[in-house]
């Protein structure tokens, strides 16, 4: 990755880990990559699992799947028991089609405990021409920005809407980024 990518990152997982509750004892990582959010919110007694199509590497003291979600875990009995305290996902959901996030929805509600809480970040669709401009000139890799397909970060909300009760919706980032906090009903 190089330094703009890197950047971004952590600036997401920043704003991510300062929404996390300190006593949660199980986080999920949508789109785990080098799994930095997971590694820099590590505790003792904390199980720490995500999931990625291409992880960068194995990161010690975290369980990683490979695949894509939902469809990974769809067979996953020890993810889909109701368990984790949080799952997250920054700059994926962007990445779904209706159909796949709409199934996402009910696969959450499976591996969350009762107010569990999911904590995403989606771009604004100004991003995709940001991003495209970036890429042309070589500042980002920005691999899958054709995969945005125009999402609105108020999608999130409807479709969530059934499973989850949102608790917070702030931009940052200049108001190109978008945090949701949702809690399961």
């Amino acid at each position: 990755m190089k330094k703009l990518d890197v950047y971004l990152q952590n600036y997401r997982v920043k704003i991510v880990s300062a929404v996390l509750p300190a006593d949660i004892n199980k986080i999920f990582d949508i789109g785990c990559s080098d799994g930095a959010l997971l590694r820099g919110n590590r505790a003792p007694n904390r199980t720490l699992v995500g999931c990625d199509p291409k992880p960068a590497s194995e990161i010690d003291g975290v369980s990683i799947i490979v695949g894509y979600f939902p469809d990974c875990i769809l067979n996953n009995a020890s993810v889909l028991n109701g368990s984790f305290d949080v799952v997250c996902a920054l700059a994926v959901f962007e990445h779904f089609e209706e159909n796949a996030l709409l199934a996402s929805s009910v696969v959450l509600k499976k591996m969350l405990k009762p107010d569990g809480l999911v904590i995403a970040t989606v771009p604004s669709p100004l991003v995709d021409l940001i991003l495209h401009l970036l890429i042309f000139l070589r500042v980002i890799d920005g691999q899958e920005a054709h995969q945005h397909h125009g999402f609105q970060p108020k999608d999130l909300i409807r479709i969530f809407e059934k499973d989850f009760r949102l608790l917070q919706h702030r931009k940052f980032q200049l108001g190109l980024n978008n945090l949701f906090v949702f809690e399961s009903k």
